[in-house]
């Protein structure tokens, strides 16, 4: 099974002040940090009409993780509320069609509820182009 780790962190703790949501992105078939890879943060905006009632989406921001894998100022200026859900949306294809890799997995969407508003939210990625975790 896939197994992704979302860290709340006590708000001492915060590497980035003022930014709650972090994540940092390895490429584990290289040994070397996701640089270039880019990620989307979105919101949940409610639910769509219908059987299924699938969550909606809103984009909050947009960045491009640097040379050690960490994505800047997605979350910059954001106060959380609990019960939000986020998602963190890594477009893995763009990303190894860049290091000359085929890919399986087309994107990876890590959704996660916000459990403590003053807590810090890090989500570290380990990619490769045929897993994620």
């Amino acid at each position: 099974g896939i197994s992704i780790i979302a860290v709340a962190m006590d708000a001492k703790a915060r590497t980035s002040p003022g930014t709650p949501i972090t994540t940092h992105v390895l490429n584990t078939a290289t040994g070397t940090p996701a640089s270039g890879l880019r990620v989307r943060l979105k919101q949940s905006c409610g639910k769509e009409q219908g059987e299924l009632g699938e969550l909606q989406w809103k984009t909050i921001q947009e960045s491009v993780t640097a040379q050690d894998g960490r994505a800047g100022a997605l979350s910059e200026g954001l106060t959380l509320q609990a019960g939000e859900i986020f998602e963190l949306h890594f477009e893995t294809t763009e990303y190894f069609q860049s290091q000359g890799s085929p890919c399986f997995y087309p994107f990876v969407k890590v959704v996660f509820t916000i459990q403590e508003p003053q807590s810090h939210y890090h989500v570290p990625l380990l990619i490769s182009p045929f897993g994620y975790s």
